[in-house]
């Protein structure tokens, strides 16, 4: 039995050379069952791309503003982390990192609302976060199962609520 609850488990190394351990989060029944995902096929895999696309730019971004002392999480400024630019050529460009931020949110936001009227997916619940798994449906021939792991699961871990319109 503890075989089978280690398949689920994988070890990292972090930064600082230590170990720690994690789950599998390419692992559907991690995802639906542990996590309580909602799971979502996509059947183009143009839309499999965009979304992949557009969540890792703006992954890179909020890395970006975080430096600023923007939390994106929050939304909340600390404004000891806030660079004093030296130059205007400074404050241009901490201008034109946060305006690709919040432009490539909406994108993805709007990509969401998209695919979520696409796919006809429900809301969850009232006040709870909306855990949404994307991947790309491989069920069109033999190779289904080689294919699914091949294309990892595109997982938004935000409150969404707003995505979903009449609620």
């Amino acid at each position: 039995e503890d075989e089978k609850e280690n398949e689920y488990i994988e070890e990292e190394e972090e930064d600082d050379g230590e170990r720690k351990l994690s789950l599998d989060l390419s692992n559907k029944f991690i995802l639906t069952q542990i996590l309580g995902y909602s799971i979502i096929f996509l059947n183009d895999k143009k839309e499999y791309h965009k979304l992949a696309d557009i969540q890792n730019t703006l992954k890179y971004y909020a890395k970006i503003v975080k430096n600023y002392g923007y939390d994106p999480s929050t939304g909340e400024y600390n404004e000891k982390m806030i660079p004093e630019p030296k130059e205007e050529k400074q404050k241009k460009n901490i201008a034109k990192d946060f305006k690709a931020y919040f432009k490539t949110l909406d994108e993805y936001a709007d990509f969401l609302k998209e695919l979520i009227k696409k796919y006809d997916i429900k809301p969850p619940s009232e006040g709870k976060l909306v855990h949404l798994a994307f991947n790309l449906n491989t069920n069109t021939n033999d190779n289904a199962e080689y294919k699914q792991r091949y294309f990892k699961f595109i997982r938004a871990d935000e409150d969404w609520q707003e995505l979903f319109p009449n609620i």
